[in-house]
């Protein structure tokens, strides 16, 4: 039995303009990169930054359902505001994948998906790397941090079947969009970190 579980998160998010409905790349418009989020002006343990033409942002750990909520939606407003300011057309999008505007992904960085190796559970082999200069399907997505006490592979391993079993298959039947999975969120579908411990 694992003891004091704690989730983080990492969502990201399409930038659309409203008035258009194309999807706007976050490179040049979202501050912060993968591995140097920009905190400024934010309260601790909150992040933002680019991933793909993503916006992508981070949550503090999270102990109860009320602070998961309260984060995901403070963040979610944040960006709002903060895109708004720089066009008020600018909103987010809400969708699990999308084909996007070949002009937007002339950028090394457009081209990047991947910025760790992730494992399969069941086999326990490295997940191939999705080829992001072969398409302009582009997907959004969020990671599930889990922390506990002394944490180890095997309780990991079976963590993340857990997760397929209540996450993974109701999601499956709950959203119709079948392109995402060409990518991301396949069955067993994980990393392991070494971050997150909390200094108390």
């Amino acid at each position: 039995m694992i003891k004091n579980v704690m989730l983080g998160s990492d969502p990201e998010l399409f930038i659309v303009n409203s008035k258009t409905n194309e999807i706007v790349s976050s490179i040049g418009l979202i501050p912060g990169e993968k591995g140097n989020p920009w905190t400024e002006g934010l309260p601790e343990g909150y992040g933002l930054e680019i991933d793909n033409i993503l916006a992508e942002f981070n949550i503090p750990p999270c102990k109860t359902k009320k602070e998961w909520i309260h984060h995901i939606n403070f963040m979610k407003d944040f960006i709002r505001q903060f895109v708004k300011k720089v066009n008020p057309d600018y909103d987010l999008l809400h969708k699990a994948s999308a084909y996007v505007n070949p002009e937007i992904l002339n950028n090394p960085i457009a081209q990047l998906f991947g910025c760790s190796v992730s494992y399969n559970a069941y086999t326990e082999m490295p997940n191939p790397r999705p080829e992001g200069d072969k398409t302009n399907l582009r997907s959004v997505g969020v990671h599930l941090h889990v922390s506990y006490d002394d944490p180890n592979v095997f309780d990991n391993l079976n963590l993340v079947k857990y997760f397929d079993a209540f996450l993974g298959i109701p999601s499956v039947m709950m959203d119709q969009d079948t392109e995402r999975r060409s990518l991301y969120g396949k069955a067993g579908d994980f990393r392991m970190c070494s971050y997150g411990k909390l200094n108390k």
